[in-house]
């Protein structure tokens, strides 16, 4: 719904349309020689004429999709970092971190400087690790990613591309 305010108009009437629409009802405020005008997302000004942005709509649904798309990829990353696997009765974080220092303890076992290493697992359990423990669950975290990424988070984005209203990009719920 848009909002006209005829000149010639007083500083004062400029500042209180100006509160009114834009400040207090977030719409848009633009100006020509006629006019101020107070436009909502879907209107725009033609010739000192209110017209419906025939745009709008696709550009809205376009922005949704990539606004989902993103909420995809954000939470494949939370999944990934927040993520983890069960090995031996323990749950094993898939966070870069976690993976950085399996691979540094495994390059000390492979070098012999010890056999084993104690692990505090995700849930507070210590396990020992030999080199063969570090390969299954350097596998099994590979394995953990894989699906995020190319099973979860590629079928989301291909439902989000296959939509075709904003009421079915609105009605994908990702969890991953």
């Amino acid at each position: 719904m848009s909002y006209k305010l005829q000149k010639p108009y007083t500083a004062k009437q400029k500042s209180d349309f100006i509160v009114e629409y834009n400040h207090n009802q977030g719409l848009r405020i633009e100006k020509d020689d006629e006019a101020l005008y107070a436009l909502a997302v879907n209107e725009v000004l033609q010739n000192s004429e209110i017209v419906l942005d025939g745009d709008y709509d696709e550009q809205n649904f376009a922005k949704i999709k990539q606004l989902k798309q993103q909420e995809n990829l954000q939470k494949a990353n939370e999944a990934e970092e927040n993520g983890a696997v069960e090995y031996k009765d323990a749950l094993f974080e898939t966070n870069s971190s976690n993976i950085s220092k399996l691979t540094a303890q495994f390059a000390m076992i492979s070098a012999g400087l010890v056999e084993n290493v104690n692990w505090l697992s995700k849930d507070d359990k210590q396990v020992l690790l030999n080199a063969q423990d570090i390969l299954t669950l350097g596998q099994l975290m590979a394995e953990y990613t894989d699906n995020i990424w190319n099973i979860k988070y590629l079928s989301y984005k291909t439902e989000i591309e296959n939509t075709s209203t904003i009421e079915e990009v609105e009605s994908i719920e990702i969890v991953y």
